[in-house]
């Protein structure tokens, strides 16, 4: 059976250590990319891009309709090497739910 879209899209957060240490026991039904971007608040910037990541995998049209812009130059000079590590994993087999 195929993964459905949000089981998709949690296993990508939890691929980012930031990610996943921040969202420890976040489990929605439904992924809501208007809600997870208020999640968003405070966290740290490299949080931060990670998190607009997620978002334009999620919905390259709705993030961009709202301005949630990802850079990669930007990501790769702030995010460790764990955090990048993830988004390259990601990179080499992309999959968009």
């Amino acid at each position: 059976m195929a993964a459905n879209p949000t089981t998709q899209i949690l296993a990508l957060i939890e691929s980012f250590p930031c990610l996943k240490k921040k969202l420890a026991g976040w489990s929605p039904k439904e992924f809501d990319a208007d809600v997870f971007y208020k999640m968003m608040d405070g966290w740290s910037h490299g949080e931060f891009l990670c998190g607009v990541f997620i978002l334009n995998v999620w919905n390259p049209g709705h993030a961009r309709a709202n301005q949630w812009n990802f850079d990669a130059i930007e990501f790769a000079g702030t995010c460790d090497s764990e955090n990048r590590r993830a988004f390259i994993q990601w990179m080499a087999n992309p999959i968009w739910p």
